[in-house]
Parts: structure tokens; C-alpha cells; sequence
């Protein structure tokens, strides 16, 4: 059977008001509608919601179930991997950056997803996550496109292990698109097309035949939460 991955995703173009979002944040479970008012921003908020929001469309989806509530079994590790509860075989990781969400899934196996908006890199930023053989191989033709993929490569992999920003990308060597995490497993980087201007790669410890992209409007997603609650 191949391994497939659908990747979900969505664009935010503008913001609700205050009063808007007190009215999404009602309709959440207490839990992630209190873990979401932890951001700093309105702007980063609403697009983690949107992301929990794809996540709830896709596992609607790809289990058929679409009258189950997936953000009631949405828990989180001590790093802040977030995971399903009820022996769910697959797995899911989310990302934002600019105006777009997306959401990844598969099974079996661990996943990580990173979505970045092309931007200025400042050199020695890129010092700071290339590792030193990378760091040395970089010419000064290299685009800001070319060190923002590395980066979310490496974002991918950090979210693939569960280590997140703790482990350091400098100590992450991709040979090939591939990283041998502590001599014990590979892990796998795919890059996705979703948007001129963005960088999205998808990386996992299995090999991914097929990937699947699905475009969901804000709007829909707004729309499914009157579903559950």
C-alpha cells in the first residue's frame, strides 16, 4: 500500500474584528481556545485556528467521519508537538507563515510540515542554521529562496522528531534532502507547491509515494465549526 500524504491549505486574507473572534473563541473546546489566546498576536491566533480548522477538515476526510469533533482529542507532548488521543494510526503537524496554513497528514509513521514566506535573510542568520559544511558551501550567488528552503527543511525535520527549535538546525546536515537522525532513522524532505512567493516542504521518517494538496476557503472552514457545537 503506498504511504500517502494530504496536505491541506488556505489562505488568510484578512482578520476578524475583537468581537469576531470572542464569537470563534466560544465555540472551541476550553482547552485549545485558551492555548490559542496565548499568541501574541490576533494575526497569529486566527491563522493557528485556521489550522486546527484544516486539521479537523482533513481527519473528517480521511476517516470519513465527518460527524466527529477531532479538536476535542487534540493534545499536545511536553515540547508542544501536538498529537490525537484514541490510538489515532497517523499523524499530523501544522504550520503558517505570511497568509497561508496548511496542514499535513499521513500514516503510518511521523510528520513534520513547514510553510515560510520568502523574505530578506540576513547572513548571519543563515550562519546560525546552516550547519558548517553547509555554511561553506554556500556562494554568494545563493537566493534568499534557496536559504529559506533550507531553513524550512530543517523546521520539517526539527517537527518530524518532536524536538521542535530545541534541537539545532546548525547540528542538522541534509545530504540529498535526507537526515540521519542520531544514527538511528532517516528522515525524508519533500518539497510542495503551493504559492509563488512560499517555500513548503514536508519531511517523515517513511517514504511517501504520493502527496495530495486540497485548497480549503477560510470561509468553509469558519462555516464547519457550527457543525460540532
Amino acid at each position: 500500500m503506498k504511504n500517502v500524504c494530504r496536505l491541506y491549505w488556505t489562505k488568510v486574507e484578512e482578520l476578524p474584528s475583537p468581537e469576531v473572534w470572542k464569537v470563534y473563541l466560544a465555540q472551541l473546546p476550553e482547552p485549545l481556545a485558551e492555548r490559542l489566546t496565548k499568541y501574541p498576536t490576533l494575526q497569529d491566533r486566527y491563522q493557528s485556528l485556521c489550522g486546527k480548522l484544516l486539521l479537523q477538515r482533513g481527519f473528517n476526510q480521511w476517516r470519513n467521519t465527518p460527524d466527529t469533533d477531532y479538536l476535542k482529542k487534540l493534545q499536545y507532548t511536553p515540547k508542544g508537538r501536538p498529537y490525537l488521543t484514541g490510538g489515532m494510526a497517523a499523524d499530523f503537524n501544522i504550520s503558517h507563515s505570511g497568509n497561508i496554513v496548511v496542514c499535513a497528514i499521513t500514516g503510518p509513521g511521523h510528520l513534520g510540515v513547514d510553510v515560510q514566506q520568502v523574505v530578506r535573510v540576513d547572513p548571519r542568520l543563515a550562519q546560525l542554521f546552516l550547519s558548517k559544511k553547509e555554511w561553506k558551501g554556500v556562494s554568494k550567488t545563493f537566493t534568499d529562496e534557496q536559504l529559506i528552503k533550507m531553513w524550512a527543511k530543517k523546521e520539517a525535520i526539527t517537527k518530524t522528531t518532536g524536538d521542535g527549535l530545541s534541537l539545532s538546525f546548525g547540528n542538522i546536515y541534509l545530504d540529498q534532502d535526507q537526515y540521519s537522525f542520531n544514527g538511528k532513522y532517516t528522515i525524508r524532505t519533500q518539497e510542495v507547491f503551493l504559492s509563488p512567493g512560499y517555500a513548503c516542504f514536508i519531511a517523515s521518517d517513511q517514504k511517501i509515494q504520493t502527496i495530495t494538496t486540497k485548497y480549503v476557503p477560510v470561509t468553509e472552514l469558519l462555516l464547519s465549526m457550527s457543525m460540532y457545537h
